[in-house]
């Protein structure tokens, strides 16, 4: 996962060829994907999950960290620090959530509700500013 992390650092190129929001999107697909894949009964999606969420976990926070910075281009730590913060929060609450979830029903529908939530998230209109700072 850490070797496919690597690949998740073709970010800037993928921002400057697609843009943000499409890069977002398709960085939402690949996680909620390998989510998905998790679920499978197959050795082989165990490890297909694991490459997809290196490389999508990577890829995000530096989507992320850019987007960030292209918001307060006088202060770009601003950006930095927010887009750390707002990852963190969300690891936070996100772990708690699919705790319960898992406790309450199963590994899969918990992994599969995840991913249902994520690939969703590619539907909604997002405000992404393009311009580069």
């Amino acid at each position: 996962m850490g070797g496919a992390g690597i690949l998740g650092g073709i970010a800037g190129a993928t921002i400057s060829k697609l843009g943000l929001a499409k890069s977002y999107r398709l960085g939402m697909l690949t996680l909620s994907a390998s989510l998905f894949f998790l679920t499978l009964p197959y050795q082989a999606s165990i490890y297909l999950s694991a490459v997809l969420f290196g490389i999508s976990f990577i890829f995000m926070t530096g989507l992320i960290i850019v987007w960030g910075t292209r918001q307060f281009p006088d202060s770009p730590f601003i950006g930095v620090s927010i887009a750390f913060f707002s990852l963190g929060i969300g690891q936070s609450i996100g772990s708690v959530i699919a705790g319960l979830l898992i406790d309450g029903t199963s590994f899969p529908f918990a992994f599969i509700a995840f991913s249902i939530a994520g690939a969703l998230f590619v539907f909604c209109k997002i405000k992404i500013s393009e311009n580069k700072a």
